[in-house]
């Protein structure tokens, strides 16, 4: 990770850091048990932190919050957001109320709205409605689009006929 992995002090920095499954040094600014509005990088690492408005081609967050993320590359640790638009995004142990990305990948982990092309729910994860054009894994949605639209339409002509009775009622 950082090179000031230790004894990790509050505050914003400049560090370099190893992506996990890399050799390359990369300079990333790190946000760790800081309350920021927007946080901007190459590469953003938030430790314990929470954030109105992260933005970055690689975001990563262990143990913290967001509002919204823009990335091209997300990964979420036992953290939470409420907004993710990446090209690819994975959540472990994590929460969002709406994911939009190109490639999704949820390890024990949960969502309201899903919108991907290709989405893997694992160990439990679990998504209210899901958009996709592909899911794999133990997926579990709650509600899927044909589910959607046929509440819906139930749910029109239901207020439809309401309305013609109170129409009525008023004659």
């Amino acid at each position: 990770m950082s090179t000031s992995d230790h004894n990790p002090e509050a505050g914003v920095e400049q560090t370099t850091w190893k992506q996990p499954a890399g050799n390359v040094p990369t300079d990333a600014t790190k946000a760790t048990m800081v309350e920021a509005d927007r946080i901007e990088g190459e590469t953003v690492l938030l430790d314990q932190s929470s954030a109105q408005h992260v933005r970055g081609d690689r975001v990563t967050l262990k143990m913290s919050k967001a509002s919204s993320i823009e990335a091209g590359s997300v990964q979420m640790e036992k953290s939470a957001a409420v907004s993710v638009e990446s090209d690819k995004s994975v959540m472990q142990e994590s929460a969002a109320v709406h994911v939009d990305a190109a490639h999704l990948r949820m390890v024990k982990s949960s969502a309201m709205l899903v919108q991907s092309h290709d989405t893997t729910m694992e160990e439990g994860s679990t998504a209210f409605l899901v958009i996709t054009g592909g899911l794999t894994g133990e997926a579990r949605a709650i509600v899927t689009v044909p589910v959607a639209a046929v509440v819906g339409a139930i749910f029109a002509v239901l207020a439809t006929v309401l309305f013609a009775i109170i129409q009525g009622s008023r004659k």
